[in-house]
C-alpha cells in the first residue's frame, strides 16, 4: 500500500491488500494514534486507543468503510465475517478534516493493527501532519 499527501489534510492510498482467511469476531481491530516527532522518527504519548473485534469495528465505522469500498474492490456493504481474498485500492482518498476543530496541529502517527487474539498478524504505520 502506497500513500501520498496530496493536500492539507488529505491523503491518498493506492495498493495490494490479501486477507487470508474470513475475518470475525475472533479477529480485533487495534487503532492507536500518538503524538509524533517525525525529524526524529519517535512516537511520543497516546493520544487515542480503540480495540474492537472486526465485524463490530466495521460496524461501528461505515462511514469510513463505504468511501474505502467506493475506491476498491472490497465488498461494497459491510459483512461479517468480512471474506479472504485479494483486494485493490485505488486512490482511496483519507481526509482529516474530520477530525474534531480543537484537535492540536502537529504530526501524529496512526498505528492500524489485525490481531488474532492477542497476537498482532497485520499492522500498518501512517505519519500525517495535522495543520
Amino acid at each position: 500500500m502506497r500513500m501520498k499527501k496530496v493536500g492539507r489534510n488529505d491523503y491518498v492510498f493506492t495498493g495490494d491488500l490479501s486477507v487470508n482467511r474470513n475475518l470475525g469476531n475472533e479477529q480485533k481491530i487495534s487503532l492507536m494514534i500518538f503524538n509524533y516527532d517525525g525529524e526524529q522518527r519517535k512516537k511520543g504519548a497516546a493520544v487515542y486507543a480503540n480495540e474492537k473485534d472486526v465485524c463490530t469495528f466495521l460496524k461501528d465505522h461505515d462511514d469510513m468503510y463505504a468511501p474505502i469500498a467506493q475506491a476498491s474492490n472490497l465488498p461494497a456493504e459491510y459483512v461479517c465475517p468480512f471474506p479472504k481474498g485479494n483486494y485493490a485500492v485505488d486512490n482511496y482518498s483519507l481526509n482529516l478534516d474530520f477530525l474534531p476543530s480543537e484537535t492540536p496541529k502537529g504530526e501524529y502517527m496512526i498505528e492500524a493493527s489485525l490481531k488474532d487474539g492477542m497476537q498482532a498478524v497485520s499492522r500498518i504505520d501512517i505519519a500525517v501532519t495535522i495543520s
